[in-house]
């Protein structure tokens, strides 16, 4: 969805408004990230860990309540390179802990 508007918009860049290039831009940018954040690999820690740590959102807002309205208020932060690697690393350790679990099982 994203890719295929953004190309679009590359083609009609004199009539789009800036604000909808930048969001689409920010959520061009963000994909990277998003794609380490999965609900089968992440525990109600690594939600915290990510939710209120990394992207700053209200403790309030868990994974039984999260929408996609939460991240686009966080685009401009998933869109950094850092954001990047944090997920990676958030990932990456959830892979080792859910190998710890299921060895230890």
């Amino acid at each position: 969805f994203v890719y295929k508007w953004s190309h679009v918009v590359k083609d009609w860049d004199d009539i789009v408004p800036d604000p909808i290039v930048h969001q689409l831009k920010l959520l061009e940018s963000s994909i990277p990230a998003l794609r380490h954040c999965r609900v089968d690999l992440f525990r109600e820690d690594h939600w915290v860990e990510l939710l209120q740590g990394k992207l700053r959102l209200p403790g309030s807002v868990r994974v039984d309540n999260l929408h996609f309205s939460h991240f686009i208020q966080s685009l401009e932060i998933l869109a950094t390179p850092d954001a990047l690697k944090f997920t990676e690393t958030l990932a990456e350790k959830c892979r080792g802990e859910v190998i710890v679990r299921e060895t230890l099982n």
